[in-house]
């Protein structure tokens, strides 16, 4: 059971690094984009002072082109972080499913050993109760003397 924490931690910390990195990534993409929107802007108001057809054209669709592979990565990248995310809350899960079933297994340990407790007593209660051993006393005679026959007469009187 420690091990498995032990490994969930990793797998978790591995996951953090993991999700950190790709939002590096993914603001650099943004950076990136937003450098090339604003280069794009200034393309597109110097075609229109220079107005030379075919070569605006051309740039101006290879401008387009690099948006969209810049949009395509910056929304696979987003779909990564989300994944992540998600692994990352499912593995905090699953290791909180794992301690409370630990802690429901010693529940019910406990609560069979008090069962097992109780069935003893029940028994004790339903069986004949022992007697007490018997204490035997020493045995001492006794001496009975006779009185005389005086003490009869004297009574009598």
């Amino acid at each position: 059971m420690k091990n498995d924490l032990e490994e969930h931690k990793q797998i978790e910390e591995e996951l953090r690094c993991n999700l950190e990195a790709l939002r590096k990534q993914s603001n650099a993409n943004k950076r990136e984009r937003d450098v090339l929107a604003h280069q794009s802007t200034l393309i597109l108001q110097g075609l229109t002072e220079n107005s030379e057809g075919n070569d605006c054209m051309i740039l101006l669709q290879e401008i387009e082109d690099l948006k969209r592979a810049l949009e395509d990565d910056r929304n696979k990248h987003e779909d990564e972080i989300n994944l992540l995310q998600e692994q990352l809350e499912d593995q905090e899960t699953n290791a909180q499913i794992e301690i409370l079933e630990e802690r429901l297994k010693l529940a019910e340990a406990e609560l069979q050993a008090a069962i097992e407790r109780a069935d003893k007593a029940e028994e004790k209660l339903r069986a004949p109760p022992i007697p007490p051993p018997l204490l035997l006393r020493p045995f001492y005679p006794l001496h009975i003397t006779r009185q005389s026959s005086h003490l009869g007469e004297e009574e009598a009187k």
